[in-house]
C-alpha cells in the first residue's frame, strides 16, 4: 500500500503516549483526514523488557536511557513549593508502555479538577463510563457499577494468592499511617489505603504466567 506524500497535514499530533495515539487514532478514521504524529523514541514492542511486566521493577534502573525521558515538575503548594523529579517513556506508546502494564484509574479528586477546567465529558461519572466499556475486568472485587466485563482491554488483579510477607507489610503501613487496608484501588468509593492485589492489563494468553508481587499505597 502506497502512501501519498503530503507537505501539509491537517492535524500534527505529539507524543505516541495514550493521549496521543488515542487522538491519531479517532482523527485518522476519517479516510479523508492527514494526521502526522512524531515520536521521539522507537517502537520497542518486541524488546522483552516492555513485553514482560516481570521486569517492571529494574526497567527504570537498568533501562532508564533506552525507554525514558526525565525532567523537573513545577513547584507543589501542598509541599511548600517544592519540586520532584519525574519520567515518562521515550518510546511508542509512552508512559503506558514502561509502567509494568499496571492499570490506575484517576482518583475522583482528579476527576473533579478536569471536570471544573473542562466540563462534564471529563468528570467521574463519564469516566466510569467510559472505563466500563473499554475494560474486561478479570478480578475478585467485580463490581458492576464500577467495571466493564465485556470490553477489549483485558484487566486482572494479581497476584491471585498474595503472600504472607505482602500481608504483614501492608498490615504495617495501614497501622502506621492510619489508613485503610483495600482490595480495589481503581473503585471510586474506595478510601486511600494500602493493598496487596494491584491491576493489569495483559493479554488472555498472558494471564497464566507468574508475576512478582509489588504493592503500593493508593494516592490522590
Amino acid at each position: 500500500m502506497e502512501f501519498p506524500n503530503y507537505d501539509v497535514f491537517d492535524y500534527i499530533v505529539v507524543g505516541s503516549g495514550p493521549a496521543g495515539a488515542v487522538i491519531a487514532k479517532i482523527l485518522s478514521d476519517d479516510k479523508k483526514t492527514s494526521v502526522l504524529v512524531l515520536e521521539a523514541g522507537d517502537n520497542n514492542d518486541r524488546d522483552i523488557p516492555i513485553q514482560d511486566s516481570r521486569f517492571a521493577p529494574e526497567l527504570e534502573e537498568k533501562y532508564f536511557l533506552q525507554y525514558f525521558w526525565q525532567g523537573e515538575g513545577v513547584p507543589q503548594e501542598g509541599v511548600d513549593d517544592r519540586t520532584f523529579e519525574w519520567t515518562t517513556g521515550r518510546l511508542s506508546g509512552g508512559g503506558s508502555s514502561i509502567n509494568g502494564e499496571q492499570y490506575v484509574r484517576p482518583t475522583p479528586s482528579v476527576l473533579q479538577n478536569w471536570e471544573r477546567l473542562l466540563g462534564r465529558r471529563w468528570g467521574p461519572n463519564q469516566a466510569i463510563r467510559n472505563f466500563k466499556e473499554m475494560e474486561k475486568f478479570l478480578g475478585t472485587t467485580e463490581n458492576p457499577n464500577y467495571h466493564g466485563y465485556s470490553g477489549r482491554l483485558h484487566i486482572r488483579q494479581a497476584p491471585a494468592n498474595p503472600t504472607n510477607v505482602s500481608k504483614k507489610v501492608v498490615r504495617a503501613i495501614s497501622e502506621a499511617a492510619g489508613v485503610e487496608i483495600i482490595d480495589d484501588y481503581n473503585d471510586p468509593s474506595t478510601p486511600i489505603g494500602a493493598f496487596t492485589q494491584w491491576q493489569l492489563f495483559q493479554n488472555p494468553m498472558e494471564e497464566g504466567r507468574v508475576l512478582p508481587l509489588h504493592f503500593y499505597p493508593r494516592t490522590l
